[in-house]
């Protein structure tokens, strides 16, 4: 089997790059030549079957109905504090979701957990990527800041929103404007919006029910 890692910095570069049979993959490569470079066959970085079980049996354990699973994916790490979620704005979106019958569940960055009181974490998930990307997999919806591992969503062939926290002169914030664009052919919901604006997640998640119900 083949473990895939997404990532950019330098940090999870480093700590990836001397495990084996592990590829790093960069939001920035072309992802079908990067396979072909690599000779890895598409169908070998597909999750397998003992972690979607191992997810769906968490789900089952915590009472949580698979087929209205939303993730939110946290960052709080020590370096770039600027890309950070902003928790209360993240926890109001958790209990808004939460409120439209729909099953939030947050994804913590182990390097900084973040105090969401009795909400509910998949804690799993956090700490194994093929669980995570299980769990990115079945979710119906994955909200995440495009920083670090979660950017992950936007290789899964799934509903997403993408968090674009780089300023406007940033270069690299109108490559992170593309994404929505570049998927958008695959008859899923994307979206990328700029900042943790509130009211404008609340609407897209709404677009995304009323696109969903379609």
């Amino acid at each position: 089997n083949i473990d895939f890692f997404v990532g950019d910095n330098f940090f999870e570069r480093h700590i990836m790059k001397n495990k084996f049979n592990t590829y790093i993959y960069s939001i920035n490569d072309d992802f079908d030549n990067f396979l072909k470079n690599k000779k890895i066959e598409k169908k070998l970085i597909f999750i397998e079957d003992a972690e979607l079980k191992i997810i769906q049996n968490i789900l089952n354990y915590k009472a949580l109905n698979q087929e209205k699973i939303i993730t939110i994916t946290l960052r709080n790490a020590p370096q770039d504090k600027d890309f950070n979620s902003d928790i209360k704005k993240m926890i109001k979106l958790y209990d808004f979701i939460k409120s439209q019958g729909w099953c939030p569940v947050f994804l913590q960055d182990i390097q900084g957990i973040f105090e969401i009181e009795n909400r509910v974490e998949i804690e799993h998930a956090s700490v194994n990527p093929n669980i995570r990307t299980a769990l990115y997999k079945i979710s119906k919806l994955n909200i995440a800041i495009g920083k670090g591992f979660a950017k992950q969503i936007i290789d899964i062939n799934n509903n997403w929103i993408l968090i674009n926290s780089r300023k406007a002169n940033d270069p690299r914030y109108s490559k992170s404007k593309l994404f929505e664009n570049l998927y958008s052919s695959e008859n899923k919901f994307k979206k990328v919006i700029d900042n943790f604006d509130l009211e404008l997640l609340k609407k897209m998640f709404l677009d995304f029910l009323e696109s969903n119900q379609k």
